[in-house]
């Protein structure tokens, strides 16, 4: 134990109690009438040496704790005890031995615990520590110390020379300290924190809480919270923050503090409870909404990572920051199921069935352009630029000359609808025929047509390079023809769309801040919202009023002017067509 002695510094050396072991041994021949104080003392060897007291000797007859089943529950309390006691003195000195400890492993019999040459903690309080680390400590590092290891086949000797009848009441007893430390909680914690300079998370739940009942423990938390406050006693650090954006909701920077303590400490449930506060007051945060996902996957919670990413996009729609980082996500996250394809198009289709028509929503069509790409679809390529050309976006232009080189690159039935490719094909067969009827092409008279009959084209002698070059250049002409009337098509509709994007830019280019904030907006920035909206009002369609309401109302949430404008226009509208149904009815 001269090893354990000098690592310890100011610990009490438990592995030199042999002279007081001994000397309790003396006071009583009668090994079953042993003092308390005695008896205490000869169970603080036995956990913390793994050996009998020499008085003891060698037989298993002189304590037979298998014949007697009453005193046996009496040695294994007291080794909890003792135990107990040893834990609370070693917590925050063992914390800093953990991790040059080497795993526990098990001698052939699987009931003897062993430890690795470089440790020299006592057997049980290392266990001890271990189980109680294992309380706050992410999955990687939960250890179950009465567990077969992985290192079974460790060839370090066994502690002590007991028979495995003998190790049952020390292995029954570690079971009850283990469940006992486990309640050692966050002081225990806080020690760990001290010693190592280490925050650990607390361990994934095995149990998976509803919505429900996770808002209950919720408020419950805070009801206790708002009694320590009131009554001023017992309070902690996180305490004094919560207390700071009680007394004033609106103090966002008390709430930026109090969310930066949070991901400081790293308990989850303390995060959660002040994230989801802040998000219930200010949900147009998109930031703050990606920061409490990632926090939750570092946790490794994917599944509540996405209900969160969910629960932001439902609260800022418009927001494409947080539709991109949602999908980052998902990609990240479901690369490697079976319907990933299938499940992450249905994620883009309604990231731009929703947000895409904002001003600056260009680089969420892009991305679900450039990952069909790489599915090689060109076909769904082009039914996402058929709407997206029909959207007013900032680069509309740009993506225009996209969509051309999309065009030029694929065949048209590779990027049609089976339908679209074969009406425009007919139309083009119809206008050669109108031409052949008014230019006679046939060969003169005495010449013979060196064309090959339908069917045999291919039919040429191997090697000797020769090709039906009329009929390569029919086709190629015929599929230019296709793709000029592709783009002609698509060229109506992008034109009608760039007028309408022109009339807008003025107002778009005047605002300069489109999200949300909770500085003052200047006097002309709110009175660019107001005109803006006013224009939308008077030319547009109700859809995009509605789209630049939502807008105006996440980067003017703070100013109600705009609110009450949101119901005046909404309020009619409803009303209007409710008429309109009731008369239906009629």
């Amino acid at each position: 134990m001269d090893e354990m002695n000098t690592v310890n510094n100011g610990m009490p050396q438990y592995g030199d109690v042999t002279g007081s072991t001994e000397a309790a041994c003396s006071d009583s021949s009668d090994k079953t009438g042993v003092s308390d104080a005695a008896f205490s003392s000869m169970m603080k060897e036995i956990v913390s040496t793994g050996a009998y007291p020499s008085c003891m000797g060698d037989s298993e007859e002189k304590m037979d704790v298998s014949v007697d089943a009453p005193l046996a529950a009496d040695k294994g309390e007291a080794i909890a005890e003792v135990a107990s006691e040893i834990a609370s003195e070693v917590a925050s000195e063992v914390a800093s031995e953990v991790a040059s400890v080497d795993m526990f492993s098990l001698d052939n019999t699987g009931a003897s615990p062993t430890l690795g040459a470089e440790s020299a903690l006592p057997d049980n309080a290392v266990q001890e520590a271990a189980s109680g680390v294992a309380t706050h400590a992410p999955p990687s590092l939960a250890y179950d110390p009465l567990a077969p290891s992985d290192e079974d086949n460790s060839q370090d000797p066994p502690v002590g020379n007991k028979s495995a009848e003998q190790k049952e009441p020390v292995r029954a007893g570690a079971e009850e300290v283990a469940e006992k430390v486990a309640g050692v909680g966050d002081d225990a914690m806080e020690n760990v924190i001290e010693v190592t300079g280490t925050k650990q998370g607390p361990p994934v739940s095995e149990v998976v809480l509803t919505p429900e009942e996770m808002l209950t423990a919720r408020k419950l938390r805070m009801t206790e919270r708002q009694q320590r406050l009131k009554e001023k006693k017992g309070l902690t650090e996180l305490d004094k923050f919560w207390k700071s954006v009680l007394d004033s909701n609106a103090d966002f920077t008390g709430w930026t503090y109090l969310l930066q303590y949070v991901e400081q400490q790293n308990i989850l449930e303390d995060v959660r409870d002040a994230f989801d506060s802040f998000l219930e007051r200010y949900p147009y945060c998109f930031g703050y909404w990606k920061k409490y996902a990632d926090i939750e996957k570092r946790f490794r919670n994917p599944d509540r990572a996405e209900e969160i990413y969910e629960r932001g996009v439902r609260e800022i729609h418009m927001s494409i920051d947080l539709w991109m980082h949602f999908i980052n996500f998902f990609k990240e996250v479901h690369i490697n199921e079976d319907n990933f394809v299938e499940r992450l198009r249905d994620l883009y289709a309604r990231a731009v069935e929703i947000a895409g028509a904002e001003y600056k929503s260009d680089r969420l069509w892009e991305s679900y352009i450039a990952w069909e790409r790489e599915q090689n679809n060109p076909h769904n390529i082009t039914l996402i630029y058929d709407r997206m050309l029909a959207t007013v976006t900032q680069h509309l232009i740009g993506n225009f000359k996209k969509f051309e080189d999309h065009v030029k690159v694929f065949h048209p039935r590779d990027i049609l609808e089976i339908d679209e490719f074969l009406t425009l094909r007919a139309q083009i067969i119809k206008t050669k025929n109108i031409s052949a009827e008014h230019d006679d092409t046939s060969a003169p008279l005495g010449e013979v047509d060196q064309e090959a009959p339908p069917g045999l084209e291919a039919e040429e002698p191997p090697g000797t390079g020769v090709t039906n070059a009329a009929s390569e250049l029919v086709d190629e002409e015929e599929i230019q023809q296709l793709k000029k009337i592709i783009v002609d098509a698509r060229k109506v509709m992008f034109e009608k769309t760039k007028e309408e994007a022109l009339k807008r830019k003025p107002f778009e280019d005047q605002i300069k801040r489109p999200y949300f904030h909770v500085k003052p907006l200047e006097r002309n920035q709110l009175q660019v919202w107001t005109d803006y909206l006013d224009f939308e009002i008077k030319n547009g369609s109700h859809e995009r009023v509605l789209v630049l309401f939502e807008r105006c109302v996440i980067a003017c949430a703070l100013y109600e002017e705009f609110w009450i404008k949101v119901r005046c226009f909404v309020f009619p509208q409803v009303m209007a067509r409710a008429e309109q149904f009731c008369n239906a009815l009629r």
